[in-house]
């Protein structure tokens, strides 16, 4: 293809297109490189993969109205 992309390079590309921060046309861009490129299709898929195993299995924990409120307080205060 021409175009040669170091894994680190790849791998930010999938995550800024994962985090939505790309234009429309940005996003196509990529979106055509990776039906191009195999290797980028198999970065994006493990990527999601793996962003998908977060959301699902690591629960956070919950956020207690005592510490909601210290944290209005402390805001206050500034």
């Amino acid at each position: 293809m021409g175009d040669h992309f170091d894994f680190q390079e790849i791998q930010n590309r999938v995550n800024l297109y994962l985090d939505n921060a790309y234009n429309a046309e940005q996003q196509k861009d990529f979106l055509d490189k990776v039906s191009a490129i195999p290797e980028w299709n198999e970065v994006l898929n493990k990527e999601k993969k793996s962003r998908d195993l977060l959301k699902h299995y690591i629960t956070r924990p919950k956020v207690t109205t005592d510490l909601l409120q210290n944290i209005r307080d402390n805001i206050s205060l500034h």
